[in-house]
């Protein structure tokens, strides 16, 4: 009986003991190994760079879009790319020194025109070609379409448009005048002010009479009859004020020309990546702000001469067509001076459907 109790009592510690390691939890699995701690990235590069502005004051367009370009590009990047935005002259530099100063990365960034380009690069005088165009939204067009070629031109001097986006034309140049012009076709030996050869050569064709005259001149000068009427862009018009000296507004469409903010493209491709798209996104803003800008501007001047009085004529169909026969020969002259000339020109008239 005793053999059996002890026999009984040993089966029963094995069950017991099978149990007890049959519930038992799996030994954990070792912990793996901390992975290795990245390798530091290495610092972004403090950079100090200027931006030349074309204007004497901080409020004209498009000094108001730079400094926020560079405050933006500056907050973006924690302090470490900064860029100091210069009035005309400041830093030395004026505007006939533009493109040797874009050329040899003496200013990195620069608010650049057609009327200065076209001196080394001449095809970008297509944006100067009065009547090829008469909107803002059409010149735009044809800056679009000759981006590329622009950009390929710039490159050889060793600056290039920021991008794509910096793009815009300035203000149209239109006709005011004293008195109604009785006929659009034929200017009947009017005296008209202009500043440009091309604003010369087409008034004359239209059997005007241009006379040549700093725009500071022209409140007097009209005032004495020195002049009849003059050209200019509507903002400007409007801070004469015009209406004090002339009652007749004339849409004649003439090109203010393109803007460009270029880049030296040596300083450029220095830049750590992650700065140059930063700078380039910004740059895209400063575009649409400026072209937004340059509509906003016209449309105020527009209402300040509605108010005061002033007549807003439109042109008729007729008047725009003797408007362009007259520039065609400018056009021809264009063109035959450089293959690249009429290359440019050929692109516009596709572009802007010119049969």
């Amino acid at each position: 009986m005793r053999k059996r109790l002890i026999s009984a009592l040993v089966v029963v510690v094995i069950l017991v003991g099978s149990l007890a390691i049959a519930c038992a939890a799996p030994a954990p699995e070792p912990a793996p190994a901390p992975a290795p701690a990245p390798a530091p990235t290495p610092s972004l590069p403090e950079v100090t760079w200027n931006l030349q502005g074309f204007q004497i004051n901080y409020e004209t367009l498009p000094m108001p879009q730079s400094l926020e370009l560079a405050k933006n590009v500056e907050e973006r990047t924690n302090g470490k790319f900064k860029i100091h935005v210069a009035l005309e002259g400041e830093l030395g530099v004026n505007r006939d020194n533009y493109n040797e100063a874009a050329q040899a990365g003496i200013i990195e960034l620069i608010q650049h025109s057609s009327p200065l380009l076209e001196r080394i690069i001449p095809h970008m005088g297509v944006y100067q070609l009065p009547q090829l165009a008469v909107t803002p939204e059409e010149w735009e067009k044809l800056m679009v379409a000759l981006g590329e070629m622009d950009q390929s031109a710039m490159k050889k001097y060793g600056f290039q448009l920021l991008s794509p986006g910096v793009i815009y034309c300035d203000w149209n140049q239109e006709m005011f005048t004293k008195e109604p012009v009785e006929d659009m076709t034929n200017l009947n030996g009017l005296k008209a002010r202009v500043w440009q050869s091309a604003m010369e050569k087409l008034i004359a064709a239209l059997n005007g009479n241009p006379v040549y005259m700093a725009f500071t001149e022209v409140y007097m000068a009209m005032q004495r009859g020195v002049v009849d009427g003059f050209i200019t862009g509507p903002p400007a018009a409007e801070a004469i004020p015009v209406w004090e000296i002339g009652t007749q507004f004339y849409p004649i469409g003439l090109p203010g020309g393109g803007r460009f903010l270029v880049v030296n493209t040596k300083a450029f491709e220095a830049l750590p990546d992650e700065y140059k798209t930063i700078l380039v996104e910004e740059a895209e803003k400063y575009g649409e702000s400026a072209r937004n800008g340059v509509a906003g501007e016209v449309k105020e001047a527009l209402a300040a001469f509605k108010e005061h009085g002033m007549n807003l004529n439109e042109m008729t169909e007729a008047e725009r067509e003797a408007w362009r026969a007259a520039a065609l020969p400018l056009w021809d002259e264009f063109a035959k001076a450089d293959p690249t000339n009429a290359e440019a020109l050929k692109i516009a008239k596709e572009v802007l459907g010119i049969k």
